[in-house]
């Protein structure tokens, strides 16, 4: 004798729905998570506080930090870094949350004299300074430019009038 179990296809219906809810509210809760990428040679606050300490050596810093992102132009007493903190959520577009740039000072025998953080105000506004230097090649015009070889110079002697 085989037994039959009645089947309430309104009861499955239902927890199938219930399922599908739960799963779906889990893998939407699971996209709202921040996530965070660091570009070029961010330093965060807790790293700055480490290294900002006089006396430490230059290559604990580099160990630290990293390779700086440029160095003093005439002698190799200051290391730059510049980095930049972004934030995304969901599909939401990327949002620069901060930038910044830390300039590390060293003494004579490669120790920290002294290190400075600079933020900006708005770190999507970038000001560009409004000096100009003009250069013999930016006043000369097209035609001059395309033209102002020919004649000159045939299989690499000059043509003598």
């Amino acid at each position: 004798m085989a037994i039959s179990l009645p089947l309430n296809p309104v009861g499955t219906l239902k927890a199938m729905v219930r399922w599908c809810a739960l799963v779906s509210c889990v893998l939407c809760l699971s996209n709202c998570a921040t996530t965070q990428t660091r570009n070029g040679n961010y330093i965060s606050p807790q790293i700055y506080e480490r290294v900002k300490i006089s006396g430490t050596p230059r290559d604990a810093v580099e160990a630290l930090i990293g390779v700086p992102t440029a160095s003093g132009p005439f002698d190799n007493r200051h290391s730059i870094y510049v980095g930049e903190l972004r934030q995304r959520r969901l599909f939401f577009p990327t949002r620069l949350v901060e930038r910044s740039v830390v300039i590390i000072s060293f003494d004579e025998e490669q120790r920290v004299r002294s290190a400075r953080r600079q933020h900006f105000e708005n770190p999507d506004k970038v000001d560009f300074e409004s000096d100009f230097t003009s250069t013999e090649e930016v006043s000369v015009g097209i035609l001059r430019s395309i033209f102002g070889g020919v004649g000159g110079v045939y299989g690499g002697q000059a043509q003598q009038p």
